[in-house]
C-alpha cells in the first residue's frame, strides 16, 4: 500500500494498514520514530526531504518504528502545539536546500494513544539535482533507491543536470507544437477564424509519468467544472484525451478546452477578440481569466495532478490590435503573435489574480504600458482603471 499525495486526508487506519502489508518501500517511504529537534536531526530531514525529490519523490512517516525497513508499530511521539510543529517543518524545507523544493506538504495526525504522528509528502522535482547545506563547507546531494538513500556521485549529479534541461525544452516544445497545430486549424474541433487566446496548463510530470491523471473522472459523462473559459455545449473523448467546448458560428466552436491523458490542459479561446474591431477589451479579458484559472486548477486537482505546474498563455493573430484601456486605446501590438512568459505554479491555493500578474503586466507591455492598470500598489486585482 502507498500513501496519498495529498497528505491531509491520510488517517490512522492508511498507516496501520502499512504495518499490516508490511509496506517495505524504502525507496518511496521513510519510517521515523520521532522527529529530533537538535542539529543533526534537521540536518536529517533536509537530506531525507531532497533524497525524495531528487528521486521518485515519496512519504517520510514520524512515530512509527521499523525493523529492516518494514514498520512495526504506530508508536507516536509527543506534541504541545500541533500548528507550529508543521510550520517548523515548513521552514527547514525552504531553509539550506537549494534550489528550493516546490509542493512539499505535511500533515499531523492525532492518535488513539493521545499521542501524534505526522506525514510529509515530499514530490517528485524537476528542479533537480536538490542540494543540502550541512555545514559552511560541506554541500550534499542525496537520492534514493530500493536501500533507502545514499549520496550522488559526479556522474550521477552530471545526469540529474542534462534530464533537468531536457524537460524544460520538452515544455517549450510541446507549446511551440501546439500552437503551430492551432495555427494551421489543426484542432480538436473547427473555431472561428477570429484570434485566439491560447493557455496551456503543462504539469512537470507529464512527461515523465504520462498515465499519471486519473482519467476515469470522465468515465460517466463530462464533470461540472470542465469547461472552457465562456461556457459549455457539447463533450467527447478524442485520441488525446477528453475534450469540451462552446458554441461560436453556426459551422464552427467559440472555444475548447482539451485534457490531456498526461493531465495537461489546452484552452484556445476565439471568442472575446473580435477581428473586425482590433480592440483587446483588457479589464474584461482579465476578469474572465482571473475567474476561470481557478476553475482549471480544480480539474488538474480532480485528476491527482500535482503542483508544479508552469502557466503559458499566448495571443495569436493581435497584430495591430490595442488595447480597451477606459475611453482611449493603446498603440498598436506590433506582431501577430504574443507568447508570453512561462510562470511556475508551485502552490493550487496561490490567488489566480497573483499567478496571473505576470502575464496580464506583459499583455499591458506589449501595447506600450509598463504594467497593468487594473492592479493596484499593493498588488491586488481591482478591476477598474486607476
Amino acid at each position: 500500500m502507498l500513501l496519498r499525495r495529498d497528505v491531509e486526508s491520510i488517517t490512522e487506519a492508511m498507516l496501520h494498514k502499512l504495518i499490516e502489508d508490511k509496506a517495505d518501500e524504502r525507496q518511496v517511504i521513510d519510517y521515523k520514530g520521532m522527529f529530533l529537534e537538535t542539529d543533526k536531526g534537521k540536518d536529517d530531514f533536509r537530506i531525507d526531504v531532497s533524497s525524495f525529490a531528487n528521486a521518485q519523490g515519496g512519504h517520510i512517516v514520524y512515530g512509527m518504528k521499523e525493523t529492516e525497513g518494514l514498520p512495526t508499530e504506530l508508536c507516536g511521539f509527543e506534541i504541545t502545539n500541533r500548528d507550529n510543529f508543521k510550520l517548523r517543518l515548513d521552514d527547514l524545507v525552504q531553509t539550506k536546500i537549494s534550489p528550493r523544493i516546490p509542493g512539499v506538504r505535511n500533515h499531523v495526525l492525532s492518535l488513539e494513544n493521545g499521542k501524534a504522528a505526522a506525514v510529509v509528502h515530499i514530490p517528485k522535482s524537476f528542479a533537480k539535482p536538490h542540494q543540502v547545506q550541512v555545514n559552511k563547507e560541506d554541500f550534499q546531494f542525496h537520492s534514493r533507491n530500493s536501500a533507502g538513500k545514499y549520496r550522488l556521485n559526479v556522474d550521477e549529479l552530471r545526469s540529474l543536470f542534462v534530464l533537468s534541461e531536457s524537460l524544460e525544452n520538452r515544455v517549450r516544445n510541446f507549446r511551440m507544437e501546439r500552437l503551430g497545430k492551432v495555427i494551421a486549424d489543426d484542432t480538436p474541433v473547427r473555431l472561428d477564424t477570429s484570434p485566439k487566446i491560447v493557455l496551456h496548463l503543462i504539469p512537470l510530470n507529464a512527461f515523465s509519468e504520462p498515465n499519471a491523471a486519473r482519467f476515469e473522472m470522465f468515465d460517466y459523462g463530462t464533470p461540472a467544472d470542465v469547461y472552457p473559459v465562456h461556457g459549455f455545449y457539447g463533450s467527447r473523448f478524442n485520441l488525446d484525451g477528453y475534450m469540451t467546448f462552446s458554441s461560436g458560428a453556426s459551422t464552427s466552436a467559440g472555444e475548447y478546452l482539451q485534457v490531456f491523458r498526461n493531465g495537461i490542459l489546452e484552452s484556445v479561446d476565439a471568442l472575446i477578440l473580435s477581428q473586425n474591431d482590433k480592440v483587446i477589451p483588457s479589464t474584461s479579458v482579465e476578469a474572465q481569466y482571473i475567474k476561470a484559472l481557478p476553475r482549471f486548477i480544480k480539474i488538474l486537482s480532480d485528476l491527482e495532478i500535482t503542483p508544479p505546474v508552469v502557466l503559458m498563455v499566448s495571443f495569436l493573430g493581435v497584430l495591430d490590435y490595442k488595447l480597451l484601456t477606459g475611453s482611449s486605446f493603446s498603440v498598436g501590438i506590433d506582431r501577430n503573435d504574443l507568447l508570453f512568459p512561462e510562470v511556475l505554479i508551485q502552490d493550487f491555493s496561490c490567488p489566480s489574480h497573483i499567478i496571473l500578474r505576470p502575464v496580464l503586466d506583459a499583455m499591458w507591455t506589449a501595447c506600450g504600458y509598463p504594467r497593468s492598470k487594473n492592479y493596484d500598489a499593493e498588488g491586488k486585482w481591482i478591476g477598474r482603471l486607476s
